[in-house]
């Protein structure tokens, strides 16, 4: 929490009670794990009170590929292969889609 908001890291990065650096500039918040260390997290500055400012990437889980969120959402279908083949479809034509 900084200055009343919250403010995301990646998947995988977060520590209970773990100690971050915070360096702010005129546009934005960058989250280090050491002072000159390298960097967790960029967010824009947010002059709203009590928001969580969240980076779409650091909820992400990518140590699954592509091709197993293929198979696992098309299991939810009864035509399985057609959506397999869909969803294939989508991932060939609008790559940046595909996670969301």
């Amino acid at each position: 929490m900084y200055q009343s908001n919250r403010y995301s890291v990646p998947l995988g990065t977060y520590e209970k009670n773990k100690e971050v650096f915070i360096e702010v500039t005129d546009e934005k918040r960058v989250i280090r794990e050491e002072t000159n260390g390298d960097v967790i997290a960029n967010h824009p500055i947010s002059m709203e009170k009590g928001k969580l400012i969240q980076d779409t990437q650091h909820v992400r889980d990518r140590s699954k590929g592509i091709s197993a969120f293929i198979a696992l959402v098309s299991e939810e279908f009864d035509n399985k292969a057609i959506a397999a083949d869909f969803l294939e479809k989508i991932h060939q034509n609008y790559p940046r889609y595909i996670r969301d």
